[in-house]
């Protein structure tokens, strides 16, 4: 089992694999040159990412905090979590957590935080 510290630390091990937040929150991401591994990840990347995703599918106060809530210490499967990507570009020091939208952005997300405030 690998314990991931930072999201750059889990973009360098992936490689040019594409890394998703429904793959770290589940804890099982794919690492260049091992394959599938079991990861944990450190309270201050929970707390990252459920900041920045509860932060972009936006909503509610009370909506973002059970969503925040869910992200934090649960481990929620839903495709929308799938849409959530780390990626770095060439000028960035730092990989970011983004959001690969579909066609309808407004449904995707009333979609994605109604099934995390349950």
């Amino acid at each position: 089992m690998k314990t991931i510290k930072t999201l750059a630390q889990a973009y360098r091990l992936a490689g040019a694999h594409q890394i998703t937040i429904q793959e770290l929150i589940n804890g099982r991401m794919y690492i260049d040159g091992k394959g599938w591994v079991e990861v944990t990840l450190k309270d201050e990347l929970k707390q990252r990412i459920a900041d920045d995703v509860s932060g972009s599918l936006g909503g509610q106060k009370e909506t973002k905090r059970r969503v925040w809530r869910t992200l934090r210490w649960q481990k929620p499967m839903h495709w929308g979590l799938s849409r959530f990507i780390v990626n770095k570009y060439d000028h960035q020091k730092e990989p970011k957590i983004i959001y690969i939208t579909g066609q309808n952005q407004t449904w995707e997300n009333r979609e994605i935080r109604n099934y995390l405030k349950r």
